[in-house]
């Protein structure tokens, strides 16, 4: 789909992020690893991926800061003391924890890989969609990857 087409179909924020979802486009894929290592203390890792999440955004590359938003979303998830997290949490905007929540769960079983595919995934295009229809993505996303699953096993 060119760029022109997307102004002829429905383009609302629950469309756009749904065409993502079902990007099979091969795209030049460069690898984005964690800003971070195992050995790294707590208080490290964050503030690694916030750097690396903030960086990527003050030199314009897209792509790498929304991996590193849904990143920092899986580093809450690994928190398991809930004071903890709440303390990171505290130190960053909540449009940003958000936006990040929400890009770690709609790409928690499709993976990085597919962030890197998407066209049109924003935070700010994210957090446009109500919930139910976050919650529409996140049930489609684990159909799509359970029918590329399906396609692999034949």
């Amino acid at each position: 789909m060119n760029t022109f087409d997307i102004f002829l179909t429905n383009n609302t924020p629950y469309q756009l992020l749904l065409d993502d979802l079902k990007q099979t486009e091969s795209v030049d894929l460069l690898l984005y690893p964690l800003s971070y290592t195992d050995e790294m203390d707590i208080k490290e890792k964050f503030h690694s991926i916030t750097r690396a999440m903030f960086r990527a955004k003050r030199i314009y590359n897209h792509i790498s800061f929304l991996i590193n938003a849904f990143y920092l979303d899986q580093f809450f998830e690994t928190l398991e003391n809930v004071t903890t997290q709440v303390t990171y949490i505290k130190e960053i905007t909540r449009h940003y924890y958000l936006a990040s929540v929400r890009i770690y769960y709609l790409y928690e079983v499709l993976g990085t890989f597919q962030i890197a595919k998407s066209r049109n995934l924003t935070l700010n295009l994210i957090l446009r969609i109500s919930k139910s229809q976050f919650n529409k993505l996140v049930d489609k996303a684990l159909n799509i990857f359970t029918r590329m699953q399906n396609l692999k096993g034949e």
